[in-house]
């Protein structure tokens, strides 16, 4: 299950919100690692409901950086709405952008929640 938060937790953990599931819209997201070792930061994919639809591996390099497409690296989240919550390892830390964009070239950016 995805969605709940903890307060005062040690470690925020990026939740970037989806809008997939908007057929007009199409989500991009990207990462950057600040940290000057490598992560593998666990990337977990929920539905608008919370239901995880799917777990993911996502390696940056020390003060790496990767951009994508949502529904092109993850097709699980085509046609859906929901959220991805990017899980850092103990020492770990990344930044992360949403954008959304619709076909008539409006771009906006998508609030990144800490957990």
């Amino acid at each position: 299950m995805c969605g709940s938060f903890v307060a005062n937790q040690a470690k925020p953990r990026p939740r970037i919100s989806t809008s997939s599931g908007m057929p007009t819209f199409l989500t991009g997201l990207a990462l950057s690692n600040i940290a000057a070792t490598g992560a593998a930061v666990t990337a977990k994919t929920c539905d608008d409901e919370g239901t995880l639809l799917q777990t993911a591996s996502v390696n940056l390099a020390g003060r790496g950086h990767t951009s994508f497409l949502l529904p092109s690296t993850y097709s699980v989240t085509a046609n859906k709405r929901g959220m991805v919550e990017f899980v850092v390892p103990a020492g770990g830390k990344i930044n992360a952008v949403g954008l959304r964009a619709k076909a008539d070239g409006t771009l906006t950016t998508i609030p990144v929640l800490t957990k």
